[in-house]
């Protein structure tokens, strides 16, 4: 098989994740779907895994896959999933948004020693890239397990990064100003209030970032 210059290489995984990433997005809405979803990228996977890049396509099939599970409802199954990409290549930043999944899975499994450990190996990866986008992701999975130890070790190793990551993360009150301990406090309460809707869809925010990590 003829070798792909590194340009080459590099255009043809952009467009093979693009294309599995459609696969994704057209299917990420509807019980039914999203289940169906699972099927057309594990069908589209069969045509593509003799590619000259397809081990680094398998990340996203894989990646994609867990999401469309979890959003089913089949979080066992997704966590299976999820737990396959740690030995697939990929990007840091396509890394941390799978830690994203993995520690909303554990939480929502009721392993939450175990979420917390996932959030906290992403912060530590986040305090050290600068990534405040999958910092804030990652505050709200700790905020959402509503276990007051967590919140003060979160806010004890990781003060500046909560500081900085929850300024940026929205629009609920109290988020930035006062101490990282208070933050993450104010951040529990502003999802509490909208906790009907937090599980119901594939968080769509990082499909943008997936695809060109």
């Amino acid at each position: 098989m003829r070798t792909l210059s590194k340009n080459k290489r590099k255009a043809l995984i952009e467009y093979e994740i693009r294309r599995v990433t459609q696969i994704f997005v057209k299917h990420m809405h509807g019980a039914d779907n999203l289940i169906r979803g699972v099927s057309a990228i594990e069908e589209h996977w069969r045509t593509v895994r003799h590619s000259p890049v397809a081990r680094w396509i398998r990340f996203y099939v894989v990646g994609w896959s867990a999401q469309l599970l979890a959003s089913a409802g089949r979080l066992e199954v997704a966590l299976a999933k999820c737990n396959e990409l740690w030995s697939l290549p990929a990007s840091t930043n396509a890394r941390l948004n799978a830690v994203c999944t993995q520690a909303s899975l554990l939480r929502r499994l009721g392993r939450l020693s175990d979420s917390l450990k996932c959030c906290i190996s992403g912060l530590r990866i986040c305090k050290r890239t600068g990534d405040l986008k999958v910092a804030s992701s990652l505050l709200v999975e700790v905020a959402r397990m509503n276990d007051p130890a967590s919140l003060e070790k979160v806010a004890s190793e990781f003060g500046p990064l909560v500081k900085q990551a929850l300024a940026v993360y929205g629009t609920a009150s109290n988020l930035d100003s006062g101490t990282p301990l208070s933050r993450l406090m104010s951040l529990q309460q502003a999802l509490g209030q909208d906790e009907s809707t937090a599980e119901s869809a594939p968080d769509t925010g990082t499909v943008g970032s997936m695809v060109l990590g």
